[in-house]
């Protein structure tokens, strides 16, 4: 609000969307439907009024479910029909306007209905219905008196000075102008202590800001280097994991082909053992066989010694 005051469009725009986040996180639907409104008055002020519409219609429709919101949506219908007007819509202007004016009375919002009277009766100057336009000015002025509104005052002046220049009654003309003059040098006195004090608000609102802002930016800068830190700590884990991945994978490929040299040996060791038992049991038999064919050597030595014993 105080950026919308300063004329500082963007950076208003810039807190309003960041409040209507987390009102409609927190489902605050007044509170979304008014920053709505807020987020319009900037768009119509920089004349985007498209935006600004959408802005407006957006919150009606939020409106739609909250209790006593009555003074809202007549403001709400109140400055659609100002823009629909800007936008030379005067038909749907003119019914934006009575919905607002009638919900406005039907509450006793004194300064709503006299703020929209104003802009039915100039809504009236433009479509030259230059009759219904002093009446509905006129009770305005009648309002706006009796709640001491200065501003609506300075507004039905200009409005009158407008109609009856529009009119050929000069002389009318000058004197609400003049009328209208002397209100804006009331008003604008009050205006200059009001941003007298606004500006010194804004000079103490802008030096938090600055320190707010060196203090997140300090923080930003721990954040990122706490960031690059962990970074650094998460390759380095990574490094080290994909090396010892490498050398497990070349430590099993070696255990695999010593494995299969061991199961190569193995086997050709069995094989040999094998051929080793074969032969040696061919030995063996062969030698059975050479010892039952031939006369044991205890059998010759006794026939040879009774063979002697003859002689």
């Amino acid at each position: 609000m105080i950026y919308a005051s300063k004329s500082e469009h963007e950076k208003a725009l810039k807190y309003y969307k960041q409040s209507l986040k987390i009102k409609e996180e927190i489902g605050d639907k007044k509170a979304v439907a008014i920053l709505l409104g807020n987020m319009a008055k900037i768009f119509s002020k920089i004349k985007d009024y498209n935006q600004a519409l959408d802005f407006y219609y957006k919150s009606l429709i939020v409106l739609k479910e909250v209790k006593n919101n009555s003074g809202l949506v007549a403001l709400n219908y109140s400055e659609i029909g100002y823009l629909l007007q800007e936008q030379g819509d005067l038909l749907k202007s003119k019914e934006y306007y009575g919905n607002a004016l009638r919900i406005a009375d039907s509450i006793d919002d004194k300064l709503l209905v006299s703020a929209t009277l104003v802009k039915i009766g100039n809504l009236n100057i433009v479509q030259k219905k230059y009759h219904d336009a002093e009446t509905n000015l006129q009770h305005a002025f009648d309002i706006a008196s009796d709640i001491g509104s200065m501003t609506t005052k300075k507004d039905v002046y200009f409005a009158l000075s407008d109609l009856f220049g529009k009119t050929n009654n000069w002389d009318l003309s000058l004197e609400n102008y003049k009328n209208y003059i002397n209100l804006q040098d009331s008003v604008f006195s009050q205006d200059n202590t009001k941003k007298m004090v606004q500006l010194e608000m804004n000079y103490e609102f802008s030096k938090k800001e600055e320190a707010a802002e060196l203090e997140q930016e300090k923080k930003e800068a721990i954040s990122q280097a706490e960031s690059k830190k962990q970074q650094i700590i998460i390759w380095s884990i990574c490094a080290i994991l994909v090396l010892a991945l490498i050398f497990t994978f070349y430590v099993f490929k070696s255990f695999k082909e010593k494995q299969k040299v061991n199961v190569e040996i193995t086997k050709q060791k069995h094989i040999i053992e094998e051929k080793q038992k074969e032969i040696l049991d061919s030995i063996y038999y062969a030698r059975r066989i050479q010892r039952a064919l031939l006369t044991p050597e205890k059998y010759i030595e006794r026939n040879l010694n009774k063979l002697a014993k003859k002689l």
